[in-house]
């Protein structure tokens, strides 16, 4: 692992850290659990995993701290805490609570096709997130990009706020991931002029569709198919082709997260806008994880 920059986090991470159990099916097309109440898998293997922990340990391969703004659960979380140590990620932004930490179940059938159940962890009130980002104020105003990841609408909306207060606002990238399809478009409306980046695959944007703005920077992933990324109107299109056996794609869209956003937090805030380079350092960085299981190095 690279040795961390001794300087203060410019990038700041909001999600979930999971235990992920990921298997995988023979079943031919996309799982479909409404016409199928059986499914038989493989036996399954445990790996660390949850969106938010998977682009700071991500950030933190290329040599780059991050603050990861996450709950864990005191009953079981202790082995996931040294691991994130160990890569090199702060602990100060992760709020111990009683229970379990969360948990994924991931299967993948034979065309790459996956199925998410998520346990998304202990709750906690809103006044005792509020606090927590309070406690982190001397940390979280060096922050020049926000990554929200997957988490909980309200602490969200929460944290989006606190940091719409700061003096210096960080550019603002949304990756809501699979907790998409369970916000109602009220609660997505409400958070739509608070993010400036999109960063989703073709079904997330399709599903914000009608929150997306011109004026916003959007980029979409589509698999093997090239990537979309539309800057003030006009649109690009860049190859993602993958190279290698193709092991489980788990975690991909975390990886690519982080392999993009580290290439943008070496330059200079003013010259932040999407190039090829760019592009490509995410498409590497999803390659090494597609070849592999789990979506962890």
């Amino acid at each position: 692992m690279k040795k961390m920059r001794d300087q203060p986090e410019k990038i700041a991470v909001l999600g979930s850290i999971a235990y992920d159990q990921i298997s995988s099916t023979r079943g031919i097309g996309k799982i479909d659990t409404k016409n199928s109440l059986n499914l038989k898998i493989n036996a399954p293997i445990n790996r660390f995993g949850g969106c938010g922990a998977n682009v700071a340990i991500g950030l933190s391969s290329f040599g780059i701290a991050s603050t990861l703004l996450s709950i864990s659960g005191k009953q079981d979380d202790t082995p996931y805490l040294e691991r994130l140590g160990s890569k090199g990620v702060p602990l100060d932004g992760i709020i111990r609570v009683r229970g379990k930490t969360s948990r994924g179940f991931v299967v993948t059938d034979s065309r790459g096709e996956q199925f998410t159940a998520f346990y998304p962890g202990p709750t906690i009130r809103a006044k005792t997130w509020e606090r927590h980002l309070l406690s982190l104020q001397e940390i979280l105003k060096n922050v020049e990009i926000l990554i929200c990841a997957p988490f909980p609408h309200t602490l969200t909306k929460i944290t989006l706020a606190h940091f719409k207060k700061l003096k210096r606002r960080p550019l603002i990238i949304w990756n809501p991931g699979q907790y998409l399809d369970q916000l109602s478009q009220k609660e997505i409306a409400e958070l739509s002029d608070s993010w400036d980046w999109f960063i989703g695959n073709a079904y997330e944007a399709k599903f914000m569709s009608r929150e997306i703005s011109e004026i916003k920077t959007i980029i979409i992933t589509d698999g093997e198919k090239p990537i979309t990324v539309r800057v003030g109107g006009a649109t690009s299109r860049y190859s993602s082709s993958f190279k290698g056996e193709i092991k489980d794609p788990t975690g991909c869209g975390d990886a690519f997260n982080a392999g993009l956003i580290q290439s943008l937090v070496k330059l200079p805030m003013r010259k932040r806008v999407i190039s090829q380079k760019h592009i490509n350092q995410g498409i590497k960085a999803a390659q090494n994880c597609i070849t592999r299981l789990g979506a962890q190095l």
